[in-house]
């Protein structure tokens, strides 16, 4: 117990008063130190020196002069392997201190012959200050700290009956207070208290043997459980975001998840990427399961497909059962389509509100030749029997007289039109081509041509211009002119131009006035004739359409049509896989035959290239090659329509017959080498794999159980649609 003595309390002041045992006895011979916890100083010591050891050099002395090392304190040498196993330092007086030298005098010593050798304290060495020594105290009467606190150490037997012992760093704290003048103590059994600790405590470890020199751990005792940042966990690595155009479908950079324990990352742990949104494939299939590496990384590559603007892929960590655990890591990917993108007008844009992406921007600018100069362009030009007219091609006369259709992009107004020489048709007759010309110049040889404008009446309505030939024209085109032209054998075809006057014809009023963007430009066909680009334009509005073609005799400007074979059986093809069959379009007349559509009635099973429209030449033949790709299982039946220029058959059909079924690449996770492995075991389509058990599917494919059982459900998935 303590306490204070004296009425010397006035003198306090807030302190808190450390006792502790320096060398424990079996009763209260022991020898105590004792500080105000606020001075006690501890400094590591740096270096001795002197005959005996006896000048130290310290990290500090102390703050100020109060609180510092100080001639006939005492201090003790200690350090941390000394405090962890209760083993006492040793004390001793200071006797001088200059800079952070302290010199002590080692006749001082407690215990005597007490080591103050820096050597014998290897682990951390230190010096710690006391404000004083209480040595055995056995008398059991109270000893003076300061200012009249007190304390006494009882001897005798505790409250269990055993003897009461001291150990060594055995310690008591003592707050004193100089608003109470006491300090806080229990009075209760006379105020003896236990020490305040130092408590220790032991568990078991590990167990171990030992065969000089090696110890083997027989078992670890200690109840791990790692915290969270420990555990097994998966986290994302790289490969999402990523964007490719439709034609390049493999992403640039593999899709990466790492596997760590904590800050060791995981060696073969099963990560299984698997994709979700679209219909594209991680390393071949519609799932992969891949260990991770060294690194702790999984990687798989990722090829999307070409018409799901968005897609997506999960990874999830699964477990020894095939089981996932831990959340799963989404990757997603865009195609880079220009019509996903948006677009935001300038404020000086003429561009329509409607116009919001890229693609539709891009679409605009191309049908008005270029932003600074919009106009109208010529989107289609037909006969009046409804047949397309083009550049370079064989017209029969009667076909001419039907008249001309110009359908054009916008609404042409109709006063810039209407009876006005914006839309004509220019015949260049041969020359010389009367009698009296060929008197004056000869009639052997055609050494030049005569534009020769036919009479027409020109109007529109709403966006299509119409030229229609008048007066005597038709009847003079029809009985007189190749019945001239072969009297005076001057050839059997007269070349004519079709003529718009761009800057003339106009869609709009007042400053939204568009004027027509006719500039036309050729290509090649295959018979080696020249075809217009329609839709015209070249950023230049006011531009002249201007296109060609030959006038003919009806009687001898025919061609024929003739399609073999007459109907096409694909069989039975695998979902989602395709099979081509060729068939030929023959031309059995003496004009051009032009082959302006092919159309099917399910467009997103059959399909028929080339584009049209394409020319077939007098005498020749063109393959067209049909595709059919089924995207479900059953029977497909359907025509193909071939639309030409034959005025006898202008449109052919031919029938198409198919049957789609599943075959074991439409299951998604079967590649290429479960394809392989089923095939040699006889099994070639998804409702046997849905119809097998896990087991027999396991040892085909040498697979585990849980991944059999997941193709299968995938499978019946499949079959039942």
């Amino acid at each position: 117990m303590y306490r204070c003595a004296g009425r010397s309390y006035r003198r306090l002041e807030n302190q808190l008063y450390r006792v502790e045992v320096h060398e424990g006895g079996t009763r209260n011979d022991a020898t105590y130190k004792w500080s105000r916890d606020n001075g006690s100083i501890v400094a590591r010591l740096e270096s001795q020196s002197g005959a005996g050891n006896e000048e130290w050099t310290v990290s500090s002395i102390g703050r100020d002069a109060v609180l510092r090392f100080a001639p006939g304190q005492c201090v003790e040498i200690t350090d941390d392997a000394h405090e962890l196993h209760s083993v006492p330092g040793t004390l001793v007086q200071v006797d001088s201190v200059e800079g952070n030298v302290v010199t002590v005098d080692p006749t001082t010593r407690l215990p005597a012959g007490g080591s103050i050798d820096m050597a014998d304290f290897p682990l951390n060495p230190k010096v710690r200050r006391w404000d004083g020594i209480i040595e055995n105290a056995a008398n059991q009467s109270f000893q003076d700290l300061e200012d009249g606190v007190q304390v006494r150490f009882r001897g005798g037997n505790g409250p269990d009956g055993q003897p009461r012992r001291y150990h060594t760093s055995d310690y008591w704290m003592i707050p004193a207070r100089t608003n109470t003048g006491d300090v806080e103590w229990p009075t209760e059994d006379d105020g003896w208290q236990a020490a305040f600790g130092i408590h220790h405590h032991y568990c078991r470890l590990a167990l171990l043997t030992f065969a000089d020199p090696d110890w083997t751990v027989l078992s670890d005792c200690r109840n791990l459980f790692p915290p969270v940042t420990e555990l097994t966990s998966l986290f994302y690595v790289g490969g999402d975001g990523q964007e490719t155009m439709p034609d390049d479908p493999e992403l640039p950079h593999p899709l990466e998840v790492g596997v760590s324990s904590g800050q060791w990352p995981v060696e073969g742990a099963t990560v299984r990427f698997e994709i979700t949104e679209g219909a594209g494939d991680v390393d071949g299939a519609a799932f992969v399961e891949v260990p991770s590496s060294a690194d702790g990384v999984a990687r798989c590559t990722w090829t999307v497909d070409d018409s799901t603007q968005v897609q997506q892929v999960i990874a999830v960590l699964l477990n020894a059962a095939g089981d996932p655990v831990h959340l799963p890591i989404h990757f997603g990917a865009n195609l880079s389509i220009a019509d996903e993108v948006a677009y935001d007008p300038a404020a000086d844009c003429t561009l329509p509100e409607t116009v919001t992406t890229v693609q539709e921007a891009l679409d605009e600018l191309c049908r008005r030749g270029g932003i600074d100069e919009p106009g109208i362009h010529v989107e289609k030009i037909v006969l009046g029997n409804g047949e397309p007219l083009l550049n370079d091609i064989q017209v029969p006369v009667e076909d001419l007289v039907s008249g001309i259709q110009v359908m054009c992009e916008g609404e042409i107004i109709q006063a810039s039109v209407q009876d006005k020489p914006v839309c004509y048709v220019t015949l260049y007759l041969p020359f010389p081509f009367n009698s009296a010309d060929m008197d004056l110049w000869g009639r052997e040889f055609v050494i030049g041509t005569r534009p020769l404008r036919l009479e027409a009446q020109v109007n529109s309505n709403s966006n299509v211009i119409f030229w229609k030939p008048t007066s005597a024209t038709p009847e003079w085109l029809v009985n007189r002119l190749f019945q001239m032209m072969e009297q005076l054998n001057r050839g059997d075809r007269v070349l004519a131009y079709l003529t718009l006057k761009g800057n003339f014809i106009w869609s709009g009023e007042g400053e939204e006035r568009l004027y027509l963007d006719g500039e036309v430009f050729g290509e090649l066909r295959d018979d080696g004739s020249t075809n217009a680009l329609l839709p015209s334009g070249n950023r230049l509005r006011g531009g002249d359409l201007e296109m060609w073609f030959w006038l003919v005799d009806g009687d001898r400007g025919r061609s024929g049509i003739n399609v073999s074979p007459p109907d096409l059986d694909f069989g039975i093809v695998n979902v989602r896989r395709s099979s081509t069959i060729t068939l030929n379009v023959s031309n059995t007349g003496n004009a051009p035959l032009v082959v302006t559509d092919l159309s099917m009635g399910q467009d997103d099973v059959y399909s028929a290239d080339p584009a049209t429209p394409f020319t077939v030449p007098a005498g020749s033949e063109r393959s067209v090659t049909v595709r059919f790709e089924p995207g479900t299982q059953g029977e497909f039946l359907d025509s193909l329509t071939i639309s030409s220029n034959d005025r006898q058959n202008p449109q052919v059909k031919v029938s198409l017959r198919g049957s789609g079924q599943l075959g074991l690449r439409a299951v998604p996770g079967i590649g290429t080498t479960f394809t392989a492995r089923l095939e040699e075991a006889g099994i070639t389509r998804a409702d046997e794999v849905a119809a097998m058990d896990e087991e027999g599917l396991a040892t085909v494919l040498t697979i585990s159980g849980s991944r059999a059982a997941t193709l299968i459900t995938e499978a019946r998935r499949l079959v039942r649609g």
